[in-house]
């Protein structure tokens, strides 16, 4: 039942409120409803007017009507502060799973008034404060939990007021249609071992089959075909030619590295290594099915890279609901 009425809600105020990039704040955007603190200030008005009318005491009756009045102007003031805002998405920064992925916005007053502690939020632990001036414009930055990798959504957005008194709270949900990449959560584990010579075009101290580089005296095991023939022909001294190879300063990370791993471990193990190669200055590629990068290194690369894990299997946006209550 519950799950129920939070469907039919959420389909209500995707009617009322839809989902858009820039949304300008007016009376059908806004709901307003009294505080626990406005609770108690309305019982305490109410007490005030009943004992009046039962004293017929005119003071009674002067303050009972003071404390109606000074609510119903709270009402107008704290409403005023939230309308005539323009909410506009501007972009989301990049994270890890596991870290805070903060979402840029910019705030404007459109109607020519002051708006003070604006407060928002998708998790009620982690609130952004703006205050603005008459026709001022805003960027503030509003953080939320990252808990999955890909494309992540972060659902409606909480913008609320108290001002003035604090006895009412005036309160809207946005979808600004904003979304984060998400890269896996590097896991530290050791580098692949390769063969790193001190500069590029090194030679390999083992045995190599590119550049032939001398002659050595023929051991057992030797292949017939590296024996030097035309020097035995000459000298009758079986030799054995050498040959060496370059070294490759480039490095495969490669998916096919972690049998018996998950999915999930397999790319955050490939996003550590791509951070630590990129640390050390060290050229990678990268290998998982259906993709493959070449070897480079820098940040577009490792912004490629990163992508590529980040977006593996996935097929449609992650999306978590915002707070809708």
């Amino acid at each position: 039942m519950r799950t129920m009425i939070k469907a039919y809600f959420g389909r209500w105020l995707d009617q009322r409120i839809p989902p858009s990039s820039s949304i300008f704040l007016n009376q059908k955007r806004i709901f307003i409803l009294p505080t626990r603190t406005g609770y108690f200030f309305i019982l305490i008005g109410l007490a005030v007017f009943f004992a009046a009318v039962n004293y017929e005491n005119s003071m009674s009756f002067m303050v009972a009507f003071f404390l109606a009045s000074l609510f119903l102007v709270c009402i107008l003031h704290t409403y005023a502060n939230l309308a005539g805002l323009e909410v506009t998405a501007l972009y989301a920064s990049k994270a890890h799973v596991g870290d805070d992925v903060g979402f840029t916005l910019q705030l404007q007053d459109v109607v020519g008034k002051p708006h003070e502690s604006i407060r928002l939020f998708w998790q009620p632990y982690q609130v952004s404060t703006v205050s603005l001036n008459p026709h001022e414009k805003q960027s503030i930055t509003v953080f939320l939990l990252a808990s999955q990798r890909g494309y992540f959504r972060p659902g409606r957005l909480c913008i609320e007021t108290y001002y003035p008194l604090g006895l009412l709270r005036a309160w809207t949900w946005l979808d600004l249609e904003s979304q984060a990449l998400i890269y896996p959560k590097p896991i530290a584990c050791p580098l692949p071992a390769c063969h790193i010579a001190s500069s590029e075009g090194d030679t390999l101290a083992k045995e190599g089959v590119e550049d032939f580089t001398g002659l050595r005296s023929y051991q057992p095991g030797d292949g017939l075909r590296h024996i030097a023939w035309k020097h035995f022909w000459k000298s009758e001294d079986l030799l054995t030619k050498q040959f060496s190879a370059y070294t490759d300063m480039r490095l495969w990370l490669d998916w096919e590295q972690f049998t018996g791993a998950s999915t999930e471990e397999r790319l955050s193990f490939l996003c550590y290594w791509c951070l630590q190669c990129e640390q050390h200055h060290q050229d990678y590629g990268l290998r998982i099915p259906n993709v493959t990068l070449e070897p480079a290194r820098g940040p577009q690369h490792l912004t490629r890279c990163l992508t590529a894990l980040a977006l593996f299997g996935v097929s449609q946006s992650s999306t978590i609901p915002g707070r809708g209550k």
